[in-house]
């Protein structure tokens, strides 16, 4: 146990490892009479595997990799891989996203494996957005048989996914500027300018992918 003394209460914490990995931690107030209880389900891994930063998926799990299911189903797959063994397969339909640090100037890179008819969206997004009725995405694309659209573009770009393939996207974000810029790579391609909707906040800190069909993340 650990305590520690303040001016008006002395609060102690016990730990109690249950079945299999499972943690129960709690806090109590020696003067005040009170605690609080807390379980954490499968401690190590949720301390120890990834989900700050990168996901290699070759643990056999999302689980642990921090991305959240809004709907549908996403699971991890040796159908494709772009490294190792393992990838996430985003199931038909399926809203996921996932927390990134927070993010102004930087880089975000994933592989997604594209099919012919795996169209989705992909929306980099602040927490939330300062003008009603906009939504929380300052960069955001989406596919339409097979070339990418841009929110806030007039018009579809030249950029198109390879069919059947691991095709990288590369986002290099420069949000801090007076007048915020962000520029998207594919598969090795020359750098394109992407829109950027300020009003939905000069930094990113989710990734959220929309499907259709089903798509590979890596």
């Amino acid at each position: 146990g650990y305590t520690s003394a303040e001016s008006h209460y002395i609060t102690n914490a016990s730990m109690q490892q249950m079945n299999g990995d499972d943690l129960i931690v709690t806090f109590s107030r020696l003067q005040a009479g009170d605690s609080v209880t807390l379980m954490v389900k499968d401690f190590s891994d949720w301390f120890l595997r990834t989900k700050g930063a990168y996901d290699s998926f070759e643990h056999g799990t999302v689980k642990y990799e921090g991305w959240t299911v809004v709907s549908g189903e996403i699971t991890a797959s040796k159908n494709q891989a772009s490294e190792g063994d393992w990838s996430m397969e985003i199931g038909k339909k399926t809203n996921v996203t996932r927390s990134v640090p927070y993010l102004q100037d930087g880089r975000v890179e994933l592989k997604i494996f594209y099919g012919e008819s795996g169209n989705f969206s992909l929306e980099l997004q602040s927490a939330y957005s300062p003008q009603y009725g906009d939504a929380a995405t300052p960069i955001g694309l989406c596919t339409e048989d097979g070339s990418l659209l841009f929110l806030g573009a007039d018009s579809a770009s030249d950029l198109k996914l390879k069919v059947n393939e691991w095709n990288p996207f590369v986002f290099d974000l420069n949000l801090s500027a007076a007048d915020p810029t962000a520029t998207l790579s594919l598969n090795g391609s020359e750098s394109v300018v992407l829109p950027v909707n300020e009003t939905a906040g000069d930094y990113v800190c989710y990734i959220t992918i929309d499907t259709d069909e089903v798509i590979y993340v890596d």
